[in-house]
């Protein structure tokens, strides 16, 4: 269980870690072959250990099947900007509408390799109960994590890979049964970084 005296100062730590929220207007277009594609970091504040949503992809997607991954999804023109396209995805893939969820900031974009998305992560607060409504066809299962757990806990292990000349490390946590690895752990290390800046990874 989460403390919930820390509840307010973990907050105010959160939203002074991210950068300002991307300005509500259609974002310039990325370089070939990229395509714009946008995630959500949701946390619930009416629970005091503040969990953090992650979803299992469904086994029969295009891309990153199977994988650990928080909720989201490519870009259209009719979302206007990247945070709309974040929330119409989490609403399409869970049910949660839009109007339940505060944007209060944003990580740096970063690009898939595999998919060739230069995505931009949101963090959301999730501010009234919702009942999560898997989209059966793109989510296999979902899972919440306490964000002070996650601070807490092990850091993770790291491997260098080179993909198209550029060194990048991957990440990987372990919670449970579940491996988070890949882009997914580097958008979390990052965060977990920004609120805890400490060494927190291990060979």
């Amino acid at each position: 269980m989460g403390d919930p005296d820390r509840l307010p100062s973990l907050l105010a730590s959160l939203r002074s870690a991210l950068d300002p929220l991307p300005a509500a207007a259609p974002p310039p277009p990325p370089p070939p072959p990229l395509q714009l594609a946008a995630v959500l970091l949701l946390l619930d504040p009416g629970d005091p250990a503040l969990p953090l949503l992650f979803i299992e992809r469904g086994p029969d997607l295009r891309n990153h099947p199977g994988q650990i991954a928080f909720p989201g999804g490519g870009y259209e023109a009719a979302d206007g900007h990247l945070g709309a396209a974040a929330l119409r995805e989490t609403e399409e893939e869970l049910g949660i509408p839009a109007d339940a969820v505060e944007l209060i900031g944003s990580l740096p974009p970063r690009r898939t390799h595999a998919s060739q998305f230069l995505l931009t992560p949101f963090v959301g607060l999730q501010h009234r109960p919702v009942r999560l409504r898997p989209n059966p066809g793109e989510i296999a299962d979902w899972f919440r994590v306490p964000l002070g757990e996650l601070l807490q806990g092990h850091p993770p292990s790291t491997r260098e890979v080179t993909r198209e000349g550029e060194v990048v490390t991957i990440y990987s946590y372990q919670h449970g049964p579940h491996t988070i690895w890949g882009i997914t752990a580097g958008i979390l290390h990052t965060l977990l970084e920004r609120l805890a800046p400490a060494p927190r990874t291990r060979a």
